[in-house]
């Protein structure tokens, strides 16, 4: 269910990050050159996803909770016509600005919404991207308005972090809870459990997911060129291919819905 209180808060937050942003950057700030100085240290899940979508050339997609824009930037670049939508006035109003800069307003249109009531119509949408946002929204609405605005046959993909790991909800409860210099309440984010993942996956017709960062979690704070140089990505998939009990301790999973065509 939709907690409007809940709501509240995260508007709150994420408009004084707007805030501080749109009075902070400007011009060369908001370039989108490449996706890796936006993904703190996820880069190689981002390649996953990427190879996953193939070419979206003129295709109709959704940044679902488009934050800052950068991504809808980005999609547009690469000749998608973008929608996108954030709790935020000012992070829309930032991500505007940063598509102007960047070339791409004629094929990008951000607004002001919720994941639960979407003001999209039905089966409009070819693909859906989203990083980082179902672990912010009810599942119940939110899954309901994703599969109803995506259009048959369509594809959603999403990364999230896992909350398969004790220990790791833990560490992020206690260790990162400063987001863009505030500090954020315990219980604003729930990290996806694998039930998670297939309650939204049961009204879809496929539902295919992949984990990241066992040991290369450690991108996250040190970014993803130590990491890459070390090939920890080729470690974790060696390890999780020999162990698969350790796919649950991994901080990230991507996540494939396909719509039913019929």
């Amino acid at each position: 269910m939709i907690d409007k209180m809940e709501l509240q808060r995260e508007e709150r937050f994420w408009d004084n990050v707007g805030e501080k942003w749109n009075e902070e950057l400007d011009g060369d700030d908001l370039q989108v050159r490449t996706p890796a100085e936006f993904l703190s240290g996820s880069a190689v899940a981002f390649d996953d996803l990427l190879e996953q979508m193939g070419d979206i050339q003129g295709k109709q997609v959704l940044d679902y909770g488009c934050g800052s824009g950068w991504l809808s930037t980005f999609l547009a670049q690469k000749g998608a016509h973008v929608k996108g939508f954030d709790i935020s006035s000012k992070l829309v109003q930032l991500g505007m600005k940063r598509a102007s800069i960047n070339g791409v307003a004629d094929r990008v249109a951000l607004h002001k919404m919720i994941a639960e009531k979407l003001d999209y119509p039905d089966g409009f949408f070819d693909l859906v991207v989203g990083i980082s946002i179902l672990h912010h929204i009810s599942l119940e609405e939110g899954g309901k308005e994703l599969h109803r605005v995506m259009k048959p046959g369509g594809r959603a993909f999403f990364i999230e972090p896992l909350g398969e790991s004790r220990l790791l909800n833990w560490v992020r409860s206690r260790l990162f809870r400063v987001h863009h210099g505030h500090v954020r309440t315990v219980d604003a984010e729930h990290p996806l459990t694998y039930s998670d993942i297939n309650s939204i996956g049961s009204l879809f017709s496929q539902t295919k997911f992949r984990e990241f960062q066992l040991l290369e979690m450690i991108a996250r704070v040190t970014g993803d060129g130590i990491t890459r140089a070390l090939r920890l990505d080729k470690i974790d998939r060696a390890i999780i291919s020999t162990f698969p009990v350790f796919r649950k301790y991994c901080r990230l999973v991507v996540i494939r819905y396909i719509k039913s065509g019929i």
